[in-house]
Parts: C-alpha cells; structure tokens; sequence
C-alpha cells in the first residue's frame, strides 16, 4: 500500500528546520528510538539502504532513515531515490539533508538557501500535506517564509488556503472548525488589502486559524 500523502522530504542548508520536521515525524508516526536511521550519504550505499528500508527493527513496525550530506550522494542514486520519493512504503519515513541535491530531486525540495538567504520551496511542499496532522509542519512552513518575506501577505495566505482545500478534498467528513477557518482567511485577506489589521499580528492571527 503506498500512501497518497508522503511524509518524505529534502531539506537544503537548514539543520534546525531539518530537525523539527524530523522530531514531528517521530511524534506523531510514534517510531521508537530503534526505529530511526541516521546516516551519512558517503558511508552507505544508497541502492543497499533502500532495499533494507523494509526490513524494520524488532518492536517497531515503521522507520525514519535520515540521509546527511546528500550532496554527496551520485546521480544513479539520486534516481534510485527519486522512485522511492514517486512511490513511498506507508510505514518508511526519509529525510535528505545537505547543501544541494541533483537536479532530478528538484520537484521533492523542501528548502533551500540562495545567496545566503533562507528561501522556502513553499508551495510543492504545502500541496502535499493533506492531512491535519499536519498542522505543524505546514506553520513551521509559512513561519519560515514570513520570516524571509516578511511583506509577502498573499503567498502566505494562499498556501494557507491550499492546505485546508487539500484537507477537505481528502475527508469525507468535514468538521466544521475547517470551514470556519477558510471562512475566517477570506476575512483575513480583506482586512490586510483594506489596513485593518495590524501587520505584526498577522501571524499570530493567521496561525490560530488553522484547523
């Protein structure tokens, strides 16, 4: 069974953002100690790492692999990787972090730093998280583009808008704590084309809007 939303990720030149997203996985995957992998690209070879990525340690049915230095890691097996990114195992979680990544890994970058400035890749990563539990890596996201955007209102709305659409394409049930807070970001985005709302309270009042 693959999943359909993947909670596989590349992040470039950001060890603590790196860090959070690993943490959350853990959290709420539940994978024990036993269950996670950490790695550096240049002491393992990469087509034995993914045939062994099944293979799950004793008292855990799901693992975290956690590739460092992917900068180091070859085209041949950058494109072995890029077919366990298009078809993700339900119960393997992977993490690349480095510098850079081949060119054919684009599409699955999280994050990356240009020029010295920390730059998020927000919407391919906002369009796959479905789900609410996602919430957080989806705050941590948009935290981190205001951050580096700190005037870019819109994107920020309209990557909040595309996570609650995705949420509600993939549940049959919608509570209506959702709906509410689609409704509310449409209040919201008038308010800061009209100047009534306060811009240093934007994020705070945007973030308490996600279901």
């Amino acid at each position: 069974m693959k999943r359909s939303e993947t909670d596989n990720h590349i992040i470039l030149n950001n060890p603590g953002q790196t860090e959070e997203i690993k943490q959350c996985l853990i959290a709420e995957h539940k994978i024990p100690k036993e269950g996670v992998q950490t790695v550096f690209a240049d002491d393992v070879l990469i087509k034995t790492l993914l045939e062994d990525a099944l293979v799950f340690p004793l008292f855990s049915s799901k693992k975290l692999i956690h590739i460092k230095n992917c900068e180091g890691i070859n085209l041949e097996d950058c494109k072995l990787l890029k077919g366990f990114f298009d078809s993700p195992e339900e119960n393997v979680f992977l993490i690349l972090s480095g510098t850079k990544i081949k060119s054919v890994l684009n599409d699955y970058v999280d994050i990356e730093e240009e020029k010295g400035e920390v730059t998020v890749q927000l919407f391919p990563a906002i369009f796959r998280m479905k789900s609410l539990k996602d919430k957080r890596k989806v705050i941590a996201l948009l935290r981190e583009h205001k951050k580096n955007n700190p005037f870019d209102f819109p994107t920020t709305i309209n990557a909040a808008f595309i996570y609650i659409r995705n949420i509600v394409k993939n549940h049959r049930n919608i509570d209506k704590n959702i709906l509410d807070a689609y409704q509310k970001l449409y209040s919201l985005d008038f308010k800061l084309k009209t100047g009534r709302i306060d811009t240093e309270d934007f994020d705070i009042f945007l973030f308490s809007l996600l279901p």
